[in-house]
């Protein structure tokens, strides 16, 4: 998969985690993430901007990272594992959502 590839995915992931992190907080979760909780206070506009500037810029840092051929394993291996990070939290998500009443008391 290519470098371009996997930072689409990051985005999805990102967006997916914006959405229902949005909606966990309305049902009375916690933003534990002080720049971001900072952000929800202000407004879900401003959450979901914050949110979505951070993930494109780590993805291009990165795939500016790339631009140096002896980089580039790192680069994938770096991607890998943020796209792994994001699949758990997007899984804890999912497990939150489908259990009803596990939002008032969880954290992000």
């Amino acid at each position: 998969m290519s470098i371009i590839e996997r930072s689409g995915i990051v985005v999805l992931l990102a967006m997916f985690d914006t959405v229902f992190t949005l909606y966990h907080v309305s049902m009375g979760a916690v933003e534990l993430n002080p720049i971001l909780a900072y952000a929800l206070e202000v407004g879900a506009v401003f959450f979901i901007a914050c949110k979505m500037l951070f993930t494109i810029t780590l993805c291009g840092f990165l795939m500016s990272v790339c631009s140096t051929d002896f980089r580039f394993w790192l680069v994938g291996i770096g991607l890998n594992a943020i796209i792994l990070t994001y699949t758990i939290l997007c899984l804890y998500h999912l497990y939150l959502f489908l259990e009803p009443g596990l939002s008032q008391h969880s954290y992000f």
